[in-house]
């Protein structure tokens, strides 16, 4: 399926929405982690949190971008 870049631009925006600020997120939280805490601590609570960071991003996109994209009639 090929996707139309005048069609589809609004839902690349609202996935940039979502997985920008939850990337940023859970990499602040890695760094900080391993700034704060030593490093048997904050490698598996690094893992969980780029783990819960990647679900989160696939769950808020599911509900954000329709499972079948419109087609040019249903414009």
């Amino acid at each position: 399926m090929f996707l139309n870049p005048e069609r589809d631009a609004k839902y690349r925006d609202i996935a940039y929405l979502i997985t920008n600020p939850v990337a940023l997120i859970s990499l602040a939280l890695v760094v900080l982690a391993f700034w704060v805490l030593p490093i048997w601590y904050a490698l598996p609570l690094a893992v969980i949190v780029v783990a819960f960071g990647f679900t989160l991003v696939l769950k808020l996109l599911s509900r954000a971008v329709p499972k079948k994209l419109p087609t040019h009639r249903e414009l």
